[in-house]
């Protein structure tokens, strides 16, 4: 598709990767099932190893399925190319493999993913990467971490699930300043509501198995090169490589499908790439609904006798109330945390919902509520739940498409004896 700059997010998500008269008219991205592709010629093959000879060699390399999938999220998030991994996870081993190695400083946010946690504890610090964790609203903190010359600053652009929302320009100009590139997870906000190139970062990642695919069936993970870091400057190896080879533009992405695909694997698969771009096409109405839905179930839980506390960027009042005005478009996102006395009384009310369901996904067309203290933070320490705002009677509470009385009407119930 001929894609003008003036085509709206909306419009890129439903078009971008889909190349109808190379694909015999197809109208949405084809599934290309195979583990290799067939080349007329052995010279053709060589060629297509050495970067010579366009086409797709080995699925774990390159497949069109995967492919269109990243030239869609790609044009979505106005970026200049994707990397497409088998989970959020794996998309941040695939930053530390290309951006460090041993010996090096990597600088993350203090509010992180209970999983981003305990990957950083169990596995980049064991590979000998140095890990400074930051609270983002501590400028003079951030500016001493960056003296250190580290090779990412880490952030979220909401924190799961202390829901705090970084000063992105404060801290992107301290990046900038020392050509140290921004990376944003922006996982619970979606390319939809947050603007993550406007915020300043240089490289923005998803779990898309979250919003971006949106009905809980795909697991993956994306990583999108912004085109606004000079990645000549940067201090890694793999990226200094590619710098000769391709040049700057396109070293970091290079480097990407050099050591996460080819060497470690991390590729997602096409079935999964199909399904997160289909998922991608009705994102930004997904995302509205949402938001709308969950500000309204957090205006009813504030109000309810039975809860202590609420936590929503879109509710007036919450502390990261005007960075989200700033910062996310169109809403507030699915996500939201509510406080019960303890434990018992947390299990106990989940236990009443009977529409909302017990499960860790987030961002899914189902309403979704987890305990965060005994699942996806039961490996970290005291101190980081602390951080992160996880008491025994929070719950976390990922809103669906689900209509909003009825959403309203499960918490109403399953709150009658709280």
């Amino acid at each position: 598709m001929r894609q003008p700059v003036s085509c709206g997010l909306r419009t890129r998500a439903i078009h971008g990767g889909i190349h109808a008269r190379r694909n015999r008219g197809a109208t949405t991205i084809p599934l290309y099932y195979s583990s290799s592709f067939a080349f007329e010629s052995a010279e053709d093959l060589a060629a297509a190893f050495e970067g010579r000879h366009p086409g797709y060699v080995y699925s774990r390399i390159s497949n069109p399925t995967v492919q269109a999938f990243e030239q869609r999220i790609a044009a979505v998030e106005g970026g200049v190319g994707s990397f497409a991994a088998t989970s959020g996870m794996a998309a941040i081993q695939a930053l530390c493999t290309v951006l460090a190695e041993a010996g090096s400083r990597v600088v993350f946010a203090r509010s992180l993913f209970g999983g981003t946690v305990i990957y950083l504890r169990e596995v980049a610090q064991r590979a000998g990467i140095h890990v400074d964790f930051v609270d983002m609203d501590d400028l003079p903190a951030v500016e001493r971490a960056l003296d250190h010359r580290p090779r990412m600053l880490f952030l979220e652009a909401l924190g799961n699930p202390r829901l705090d929302i970084p000063p992105f320009e404060e801290v992107a100009e301290l990046a900038a300043s020392r050509d140290v590139p921004v990376v944003v997870d922006a996982t619970l906000m979606s390319p939809a509501l947050f603007p993550a190139k406007q915020c300043g970062a240089a490289v923005v990642m998803h779990s898309t198995t979250k919003l971006v695919t949106g009905n809980g069936t795909a697991i993956g993970g994306v990583v999108t090169d912004l085109g606004q870091f000079d990645w000549s400057v940067h201090r890694s190896p793999a990226i200094a490589r590619e710098v000769g080879s391709v040049g700057p533009g396109y070293a970091f992405l290079a480097a990407l499908r050099r050591a996460a695909g080819l060497s470690a694997g991390l590729t997602m698969s096409p079935f999964n790439a199909f399904l997160s771009a289909l998922g991608l096409e009705t994102l930004a109405l997904r995302a509205e609904t949402q938001s709308r839905s969950a500000l309204e179930l957090a205006t009813y839980l504030a109000a309810h006798p039975g809860v202590s506390g609420v936590r929503y960027p879109g509710l007036e009042g919450d502390p990261y109330h005007e960075r989200a005005c700033r910062y996310f478009h169109g809403g507030g996102g699915p996500l939201l945390t509510f406080t019960l006395q303890d434990r018992p009384a947390a299990f106990a009310t989940m236990n009443r919902l009977a529409l909302a369901l017990r499960a860790t996904n987030l961002g899914d067309a189902k309403t979704l509520v987890i305990h965060p203290a005994s699942t996806i933070f039961h490996d970290c320490s005291a101190e980081e739940r602390d951080y992160s705002g996880v008491t025994e009677g929070l719950v976390r509470v990922s809103v669906g498409l689900e209509n909003v009385e009825d959403i309203i009407g499960d918490f109403d119930q399953a709150l009658a004896d709280a």
